[in-house]
């Protein structure tokens, strides 16, 4: 039997591959599960198509898991004493539908929510994320060292956006970094993606390419806290209303500070008093 067509789109999020039937007409991430919808046209030669790839299935949007078939009755009765129980029933499976999904996603492996550590859902405290990330990395690795911050989108108020946008905390492991083959590197970088609102995803395993001879000193924690950064420094630079900057501290950096791009300019502030560098 000919296998189904699927048409192959990067995910408007994080850039995966979505594999999405033309007659569904949308898809969800493997790595982040946001929806995408099939672009206009995607069907009749504007995106790649294929089968479906080996191991790979075709996942249900959420809640749908489980719901009943609508099903057919004959004989007496009245309409009502047919119709309700058919009904309750398809209500109930959906609830338990929707309810699995959740649990699901929630205590699988490389997963945890937001709102578990502490902080609101859309919008985190990125000292709040920092903390989180730091006690999963050190979960993965004793010597877990923090290697990048990375917030695209940090609010006036000095909260994170993770509904509409993500950030990306990452550690590396010295002793993992450092090992001869890139077999036994693998697994010796982790990245905490603060993503869909609540969500924590950790699930890939990331390694160093090439062999580091020498770890990269690790980011101290800021004493410059993106709180105090957005609602001071920011603020003066016209961070207000529904605007949001990005920043980013990145380990490779000589001097530790936090980088922002904002309004199309790109800034530096110093990682522990926030003074502006020129």
């Amino acid at each position: 039997m000919m296998q189904s067509q699927f048409v192959q789109i990067p995910c408007v999020k994080c850039g995966t591959i979505v594999w999405i039937a033309p007659a569904a007409g949308v898809g969800y991430c493997p790595s982040c599960h946001t929806p995408n919808q099939l672009p206009p046209g995607a069907a009749m030669g504007g995106a790649p198509m294929g089968g479906m790839p080996p191991g790979v299935a075709q996942q249900a949007p959420p809640g749908m898991a489980g719901q009943a078939a609508p099903q057919q009755y004959s004989g007496g009765g009245s309409i009502i004493g047919r119709v309700l129980p058919a009904v309750g029933g398809a209500v109930l499976v959906s609830a338990l539908g929707i309810g699995w999904a959740v649990f699901k996603w929630k205590f699988q492996p490389g997963k945890a929510s937001v709102t578990s550590y502490g902080m609101e859902k859309d919008k985190a405290d990125p000292d709040k994320m920092l903390a989180a990330a730091t006690t999963l990395a050190t979960k993965w690795r004793a010597d877990a060292k923090l290697m990048k911050i990375n917030v695209l989108g940090l609010r006036p108020d000095g909260l994170a956006d993770i509904k509409d946008k993500n950030a990306m905390i990452e550690f590396y492991s010295p002793s993992g970094v450092t090992q001869a083959t890139s077999k036994r590197r693998e697994d010796s970088i982790k990245k905490y993606n603060f993503v869909n609102g609540d969500q924590i995803v950790y699930k890939d395993k990331w390694g160093a390419t090439n062999l580091w001879k020498e770890p990269l000193p690790a980011l101290p924690t800021p004493g410059c806290s993106l709180k105090t950064l957005a609602t001071t420094k920011l603020k003066d630079k016209g961070l207000t209303g529904t605007k949001t900057a990005h920043v980013q501290a990145d380990g490779e950096k000589q001097r530790p500070s936090w980088i922002v791009n904002f309004e199309g300019k790109t800034m530096y502030f110093d990682f522990n008093n926030c003074s502006e560098l020129r």
